[in-house]
């Protein structure tokens, strides 16, 4: 999911201050453990999942979709037992299926998901406006109403 080549810059920063020298040195070692994390799972899922905390010894991952998860609840046994033969104290695993919102908030706003967004056009809002007046009060024209008035400056 996040690589940690892109967040070890920022990590590194931190160790040019005395103060966050703990919280340096954690997060390269979370970007270690996630490293030989995405070694043990299997290569067509290790870029959709990521590694989450071990507590308790269960380990949770988290993972793009339910297709993800469901592959990587088969191999699951097989990998606790690749990271117990490692020395990790991991005896369970939790997948949670995350939805990409750091991806989604990269893309531009008018091309979400391959789709491209379409403002409506002066001409379609007049139509609308006219329609509405046509009709009776209903759930139908307040709905349009309420449209209207929310794309009125588009």
């Amino acid at each position: 999911m996040t690589s940690c080549k892109k967040v070890i810059s920022y990590i590194d920063r931190l160790d040019k201050f005395p103060e966050y020298e703990s919280l340096s040195f954690t997060a390269h070692q979370l970007c270690k453990d996630q490293s030989i994390f995405s070694q043990l799972v299997p290569k067509n899922l290790a870029s959709h999942c990521t590694m989450g905390r071990i507590s308790n010894g269960k380990l949770t991952i988290q993972v793009r979709n339910g297709a993800v998860a469901a592959k990587l609840k088969q191999t699951s046994p097989t990998l606790i037992r690749k990271m117990q033969a490692l020395g990790w104290k991991v005896t369970a695993i939790h997948i949670l299926v995350q939805a990409p919102y750091a991806e989604q908030a990269s893309k531009s706003p008018t091309v979400q998901n391959n789709i491209r967004v379409k403002k409506l056009s002066q001409i379609g809002k007049d139509s609308l406006l006219r329609l509405t007046t046509t009709l009776q009060n209903s759930e139908l024209k307040d709905t349009i109403q309420r449209f209207l008035a929310k794309h009125a400056n588009d």
